[in-house]
């Protein structure tokens, strides 16, 4: 009897510990993300192990894909690349974006040029 109410007891805490689809558990960066304005879109996938993927459509057509490492800490997300498709971030690549605003559907940035982006959550 007691082997079952543990078995129960140990479902039950990782039932609770799962995460219905469109949350996020630990960093709210953590997800799929799109900006999009008339002809263009960026898309980045930030992962919980520290890795991001992403692509550029002009057009609908993709013109460039990506990957690194990201971290956020305050107001700052940064970004090294370690994989490019053409040399506008060629590997070894630091960036870094003010975070303005940040949400579970969005969040917004003011790039290093001064321009803003409002990213949307991807589900």
């Amino acid at each position: 009897m007691r082997r079952i109410t543990a078995t129960i007891c140990v479902f039950l805490f990782l039932a609770g510990c799962a995460s219905p689809k469109g949350t996020v558990t630990g960093d709210p960066l953590i997800g799929h993300w799109r900006y999009a304005d008339k002809s263009s879109s960026a898309d980045y996938t930030f992962s919980a192990d520290g890795g991001f993927r992403g692509s550029v459509t002009r057009e609908g057509k993709v013109i460039w894909t990506y990957g690194g490492k990201w971290t956020h800490a305050g107001k700052l997300l940064s970004y090294v690349y370690t994989e490019s498709s053409t040399d506008w971030a060629p590997p070894g690549t630091r960036d870094q974006d003010m975070l303005l605003e940040v949400d579970r559907r969005y969040y917004v940035i003011q790039a290093g040029d001064g321009s803003r982006r409002k990213y949307q959550r991807v589900e």
